[in-house]
């Protein structure tokens, strides 16, 4: 039975294949008129290596007809983020080692629909800037040790280590690495 379906199946697919269209004898600007098609071409998130500090936007690049609407649905980790339904994500839904990826629905009226998921992108580190580094005591007398300090911000809110080079005369002294 399942093998005179398939065979049936074929057959009427051939047959309608086959047949002459309606508007064989229209040009082609004419044999478009009734039928809108949308294609999503390409579709990517931009920036290419994105962090926590920067929103995300969609890339798109539409073939055929103007699409009625557009839908976006951005996900973090394979999951949906309630309320991201927008062409941009903002920073405040990021967080370093996210796998972030959109999925964009474009529609033309009275034609098809076409849906396209993003490849996934990581977000990344934001790198620490120094804000400040120092030594005390200010005014060292010779006999006295001297200490370096540094002070630091992480967008990322990681860990930040100093790495100090101490210098005397123009030449280096030593290596210490201390946490702050």
């Amino acid at each position: 039975m399942l093998h005179r379906s398939i065979i049936f199946l074929v057959m009427m697919t051939l047959i309608g294949c086959s047949q002459q269209p309606e508007n064989a004898g229209r040009s082609p600007k004419a044999e478009t008129r009734g039928f809108s098609v949308t294609q999503i071409r390409n579709l990517r998130i931009v920036p290419e290596n994105p962090r926590t500090d920067m929103p995300l936007q969609v890339d798109i690049e539409l073939r055929g007809d103007r699409p009625e609407w557009i839908n976006y649905q951005w996900l973090r980790n394979g999951e949906p983020i309630l309320g991201a339904i927008g062409p941009s994500l903002g920073k405040e839904q990021l967080h370093k080692g996210d796998f972030i990826s959109v999925t964009v629905c474009a529609k033309k009226q009275g034609g098809n629909v076409d849906e396209k998921t993003s490849d996934i992108v990581v977000i990344g580190n934001i790198p620490p800037v120094a804000t400040f580094a120092g030594i005390e005591p200010s005014t060292p007398q010779s006999n006295e040790t001297l200490k370096a300090f540094g002070v630091a911000y992480d967008g990322d809110s990681d860990q930040v280590d100093f790495v100090y080079q101490w210098i005397a005369n123009g030449e280096p002294v030593s290596y210490t690495h201390l946490r702050a």
